[in-house]
């Protein structure tokens, strides 16, 4: 039978091992954790992007993220109706561009178009930010992203699916 002291004693036991386990991990994350060898890691430069624009992995996630966008309201849509709701479109067709020109070069054309064409479109007044009164008029606006939609439809054909 084993009595109350050994049993403490044991327990005590165990409880130094593991304080010592603990403290042996502590140290070597610390020291590794405050190292000055730290590794730098050479080779081409990144390619820079707009800040928020996030270039896609490969050519099949931008294929994947164009078609998503040519599936919103305002590349679908009736352009004369839809065109002061489209300041997200915008943004993330703008945010695509540098993907495409990057992945797939043969559609860089493609690519400088629709870009000319947000421009005519954000430069018409047509996108105006959230809560900043009327988007412009509907005989610039309407066109310019009828336009818009035209050319986005060339770059997804450009681009491949």
């Amino acid at each position: 039978m084993v009595g109350p002291t050994r049993v403490g004693r044991v327990h005590q036991g165990l409880q130094k091992v593991m304080f010592g386990l603990t403290s042996i991990a502590v140290a070597l994350v610390v020291t590794g954790c405050g190292g000055t060898n730290a590794v730098e890691v050479s080779g081409p430069p990144t390619p820079t992007f707009p800040p928020g624009v996030v270039p896609s992995a490969t050519l099949d996630d931008t294929r994947t993220k164009l078609s998503s966008i040519a599936q919103d309201e305002c590349a679908r849509d009736d352009p004369a109706t839809i065109y002061p709701t489209c300041a997200r479109f915008v943004g993330e067709v703008q945010a695509v561009l540098p993907a495409i020109r990057e992945q797939a070069p043969r559609a860089t054309q493609a690519a400088d178009t629709v870009q000319t064409g947000l421009q005519r479109f954000v430069g018409g007044g047509c996108v105006n930010a959230a809560n900043s009164g009327p988007a412009g008029e509907p005989q610039t606006c309407g066109p310019a992203l009828g336009t818009l939609q035209q050319d986005l439809r060339s770059l997804v054909t450009a681009v491949g699916r």
